[in-house]
């Protein structure tokens, strides 16, 4: 555990461990020390794990520190043709919500609780999990609203049932994805859990595999694939060791404004005004079904949109929205 970037305090005693985190570009240290079992960190300069002692922290400690691994979950860049697929493995990406497991509760990117009903995570494992609550392709709005609402009822837990936790990843574990892989699969199947699976990964065999696999995916209603680096780490934050792939581009924005429509859209929404991230302000006029433009978006809400390619500017080309985003924090959008 002991590195340039995290190391082991000689003033300290066990198990309490001192965190030094550099910023590489001022070169400006930030120390903080915590009652931790472990502390390891990647040069994202972000905590890679952070496994709490429960005879040392208390529960805010813990509560504090899940919050930070949940917010800062492995996330993906686009990938590019120039990247060769041979040997990634590969995944069908998907149209779920994304929530952490941290042995005892169910965390959404935000750090906030997730409701589950207690059936539903009954047999889940002690072990930290990163996956996502999956309802069906195609299905990502009724998922939502299952997971958002928190008011118990018969039939919500009847619609709870309808959810599986698929996981791709044990973010507690410092081994390669390969073992992690081989670690997931064993978990999931002792745990006995109906509810709880891991998700299939493929050795991709190369670039026409690649768009093989992606066409047939799209077929069947799916969003894309998942390409992870073989051998590679679990990381916090964006990652290029993690990359999904789409025939389009898509990104989100954070709604700050509303435009009427004209011609068949006259007295209804005939675009948003949105802000992408470094702050670029533009339009999204299509994509939206007749109900959509009647209730659009609500300012300060956080959309996906899809798209072709970048201006020179910097603007995307072709927007086209997809999707209101519950899930993502307007101020993560930067």
């Amino acid at each position: 555990t002991q590195s340039t970037w995290g190391r082991k305090s000689s003033d300290v005693p066990s198990p309490s461990y001192q965190l030094i985190l550099i910023n590489m570009s001022t070169g400006r240290k930030r120390v903080r020390t915590a009652e931790i079992e472990e502390e390891v960190v990647n040069t994202s300069q972000r905590v890679l794990r952070r496994r709490l002692d429960p005879a040392v922290a208390t529960t805010k400690q813990q509560e504090t520190s899940f919050r930070v691994l949940a917010q800062s979950v492995l996330l993906a860049h686009v990938w590019s043709p120039s990247v060769n697929p041979r040997g990634w493995w590969m995944s069908e990406k998907l149209d779920g919500v994304r929530a952490f497991w941290t042995g005892s509760e169910l965390l959404t990117r935000q750090g906030n609780r997730i409701h589950a009903p207690d059936f539903f995570i009954a047999k889940f494992p002690r072990c930290q999990l990163d996956g996502e609550l999956f309802l069906g392709r195609g299905e990502f709005q009724k998922c939502v609203s299952i997971v958002r609402t928190q008011l118990r009822t018969d039939d919500l837990d009847a619609r709870w049932k309808q959810l599986t936790y698929v996981c791709f990843d044990i973010p507690s574990e410092r081994s390669p994805f390969e073992r992690r892989l081989t670690a997931l699969k064993k978990t999931v199947q002792e745990s006995g859990s109906q509810y709880l699976k891991s998700l299939d990964q493929t050795v991709c065999q190369g670039a026409d595999h690649l768009q093989t696999e992606l066409l047939r995916v799209e077929a069947l209603g799916g969003e894309g694939l998942m390409l992870r680096e073989p051998r590679s780490r679990y990381m916090n934050g964006r990652s290029h060791t993690l990359l999904k792939v789409k025939r389009f581009l898509d990104a989100e924005a954070v709604v700050i404004g509303h435009e009427g429509g004209k011609g068949r859209n006259e007295g209804r929404m005939g675009a948003l005004r949105v802000r992408g991230i470094k702050g670029m302000k533009f339009k999204i006029g299509t994509g939206f079904t007749d109900t959509e433009r009647l209730h659009p978006p609500a300012v300060g809400s956080v959309v996906s949109y899809k798209y072709q390619e970048l201006t020179v500017a910097g603007v995307p080309r072709f927007p086209a929205f997809i999707r209101v985003r519950p899930d993502v924090a307007a101020k993560t959008i930067v």
